[in-house]
């Protein structure tokens, strides 16, 4: 046979292969479905009906003798039923094709336009990213899985046309006036039909927009006509809708117009108008102040008192108005007239007049001699001679739109009083601080003819000589008495001097060391005059003094060259003694290793060392890293720890341990009741000890099964015989406490178990 597997359309080659070559019979068996038996020695095509094991059986004969039956199998498989491909759903970007479930495969092979895509299970496709209308060639391929081939079917599929897009777009205002509120807005856009995808792109265009459909008036400028056109198409794929609206831009109207910034108050203010023609004018004029029109750009008003106008202008209509425009115009006041005063002695006549409105400087003429422009409201004329006649003009220079007048004044000289003026005060220097109370100048006045009168100025003093020295700082301050007499002014000045306190700070350093406890200050003088002498707790000391000075309060006082002084206290703290601590295990069994610690307090600057002894005065330890040691003492000793730090300062502590005999107690944990050497429970090894207090046995439910107490182990002592009131217990285990005083005077408890035997 030359296959085992068939596929149920196709056949197998059958052909006898024995030892027969010529004659016999051959009884074929082939199954009762097969199709085209066989029949002698073949070969012969061999088919079934039906799928499933088939068994081919053959018995040989010749000359009477037959073989044994000999068989072969083979497995006929079921052919893969048809496929059916088709177009299940068909969109415009995307189309879905399904097909029917087949028995009798592995999966299935799609083609997309000869194109194969991976291999699945799934019964359905879904292509996307197609553009409306585009052709799509399906072939599916059903995989067999068995001897039989697979099955395929082809199909085309349509994608749809474009659907109807559908656009709106609005905004709040189609009609924009381009002022400070003219901001940037968003057009709001609505898209609806169309494919559906979420790829569609919207382009903006047209004056004034962004791709992002921000519409800045702006940047687009006024208007002409219907208004700017802004136009949003939609694309989405092949797919396209686009849609328009117009949008008004209106420039602003300007409302600019010139005027004077100043006028006289008897004068008409003119104005020019050179804003947007041809628009209404709203003029915002102050109360009771109207503007009349004069021509098509030329108006005028006037205002009835003097001061500071604003006159403003709004130009335009509801729709758009320029910004407000305003104007600020100084009415200045009429002139007054100046009025001229003069003073004189017999060798001057002092000239002073009143200060108008709108003067800023004053040009002066003496006896026709011009004395120039000032700004000063009075003139003097000296050195005359007794009689001397001095005709003054004045005339005002304004900077106001209205016209000055010049004033004349005549005046004649006379001669000043022999006035001489001698100061006196009872305080001429001191230190800040030490005068707080006003102490009265004295000013002596001789050569008056009894009609002058005086004064005193400057820092201090007022104008009846009484000096304050309150809250002044120090230094020289030069007071003026001035006398005036016939109308001449005489004056004499007198220094009174307020001399600077020196001033101290002292910083402290405490001693570090308890052993020697003195500590230092550091004093910093400054100001006075620089030369210091000074006192400590009121006794006279160089500065050297001040490096060793004993803890406890301070006062330090600083006087200078002028007598003046300063003070402060200052505290020297003590030293502490830090404390220290040495530790470890109080008892210890002889030839047993132990560790002994320090501890300290906190301690000034750092631990240079520290230095182990015994009582023995041997060191067993020097260095900085001695905390712990370990000893191993044959009999009681004390070990001392002394903590050097801050260059020769130290602390000491010591510790004392006690060192125990080694004690050696030996029982028994097996005891026979035969009555051999191993019967009796008792203390083998007594070395050490004093007596047993008390020695009890329980058994194992805590009955007390033995106890004795207030004895001395001796040679002989049999202790306890396994017996409980003369009778063997029951063998098993048996706990014990035994309470010993040793010879040291110390208590020792002793627990444990014991094991009775036959």
């Amino acid at each position: 046979m030359d296959k085992g597997t068939i596929c149920i359309d196709s056949f197998v080659v059958v052909e006898y292969n024995g030892s027969i070559t010529s004659g016999g019979s051959f009884d074929w068996n082939f199954g009762n479905d097969v199709v085209s038996p066989g029949n002698g020695t073949g070969p012969f095509n061999i088919r079934w009906s039906n799928p499933g094991n088939k068994t081919i059986s053959l018995v040989a004969s010749k000359n009477g003798c037959s073989s044994q039956p000999f068989t072969v199998n083979t497995v006929v498989e079921p052919r893969v039923a048809p496929v059916d491909i088709e177009c299940i759903d068909q969109k415009a970007t995307e189309i879905t094709v399904g097909w029917n479930s087949i028995s009798n495969i592995d999966d299935y092979t799609l083609y997309i336009n000869g194109t194969p895509v991976t291999n699945t299970t799934s019964l359905t496709y879904n292509l996307t990213g197609l553009m409306p209308n585009d052709r799509v060639f399906f072939e599916l391929v059903a995989n067999s899985n068995n001897a039989c081939p697979g099955t395929r079917d082809t199909i085309t599929c349509i994608a749809e046309l474009c659907p109807d897009i559908f656009i709106d777009l609005s905004v709040g205002d189609t009609t924009i006036c381009l002022n400070s509120n003219a901001q940037p807005f968003a057009i709001d856009a609505v898209v609806t039909g169309g494919l559906g995808t979420g790829t569609g792109v919207q382009t903006w265009s047209g004056r004034g927009i962004d791709a992002n459909g921000i519409f800045d008036p702006v940047a687009a400028g006024p208007s002409t006509g219907l208004g700017h056109k802004i136009t949003l198409k939609f694309t989405e794929g092949t797919c396209e809708e686009e849609f328009s609206i117009n949008i008004r831009v209106l420039a602003q109207p300007k409302s600019t117009f010139s005027a004077p910034d100043t006028i006289c108050v008897l004068d008409d203010l003119n104005i020019t108008y050179s804003g947007t023609p041809g628009l209404p004018l709203d003029w915002k004029t102050p109360n009771g102040v109207t503007i009349t029109q004069q021509s098509a750009t030329r108006y005028s008003t006037k205002f009835a008192s003097e001061g500071v106008y604003t006159i403003g202008l709004i130009v335009g209509n509801a729709i758009c108005l320029s910004e407000l425009t305003e104007h600020k115009v100084k009415v200045d006041p009429e002139l007054d007239l100046v009025e001229i005063s003069c003073v004189t002695t017999l060798s001057s006549v002092q000239f002073t007049w009143n200060d108008i409105d709108c003067a800023t400087n004053y040009q002066v003429i003496a006896n026709g001699v011009n004395i120039g422009t000032q700004n000063n409201l009075q003139y003097l004329a000296s050195n005359l001679a007794e009689g001397t006649k001095i005709t003054l003009e004045v005339t005002p220079v304004s900077d106001c739109a209205c016209p000055a007048t010049k004033v004349t004044k005549q005046c004649e000289a006379r001669a000043c009083p022999p006035v001489v003026i001698a100061l006196s005060t009872p305080q001429d220097e001191f230190c800040q601080g030490d005068v707080t109370s006003a102490f009265q100048l004295v000013a002596n006045v001789t050569g008056s003819v009894g009609t002058g009168s005086g004064s005193w100025s400057g820092t201090g003093v007022n104008a009846q000589g009484s000096f304050n020295p309150q809250g002044l700082t120090p230094g020289v301050y030069t007071l003026k008495y001035k006398f005036a007499e016939e109308g001449c002014d005489f004056e004499e000045t007198i220094d009174v001097t307020i001399f600077e306190n020196p001033t101290v700070t002292v910083t402290t350093t405490s001693p570090d060391c308890y052993l020697d406890n003195f500590g230092s200050a550091n004093q910093v003088t400054t100001g006075g005059d620089g030369s210091y002498t000074y006192r400590l707790d009121g006794n006279g000391i160089q500065l050297s003094d001040l490096d060793r000075i004993t803890p406890g309060s301070h006062i330090l006082v600083v006087n200078d060259g002028n007598g003046c002084d300063a003070s402060t206290n200052f505290t020297i703290g003590s030293a502490n003694e830090p404390s220290i601590q040495v530790s470890g295990q109080a008892e210890i069994i002889k030839g047993q290793a132990t560790s002994l610690s320090v501890t300290n307090g906190p301690i000034v600057g750092q631990v240079d060392s520290i230095v182990w002894t015994n009582l023995a005065g041997e060191v067993l330890c020097a260095a900085p890293t001695c905390r712990v040691i370990n000893v191993t003492p044959e009999d009681n000793d004390t070990y001392c720890a002394r903590i050097y730090y801050n260059g020769g300062c130290y602390i000491e502590g010591c510790f004392s341990l006690t060192v125990r005999p080694l004690i050696e107690i030996i029982l028994p944990n097996i005891i026979t009741l035969d009555g051999s050497s191993n019967s009796n429970f008792f203390i083998q090894n007594y070395a050490n000890i004093e007596k047993v207090k008390s020695l009890s046995i329980f058994d194992r439910w805590g009955n007390l099964v033995y106890t004795r107490s207030e004895y001395k182990p001796a040679p002989g002592d049999s202790g306890w015989d396994g017996k409980i009131n003369g009778k063997d217990v029951v063998p098993g285990v048996y706990a014990y406490t035994i309470d010993v005083l040793l010879t040291d005077g110390k208590d020792l408890k002793i627990n444990g178990d014991v094991t009775v035997i036959k």
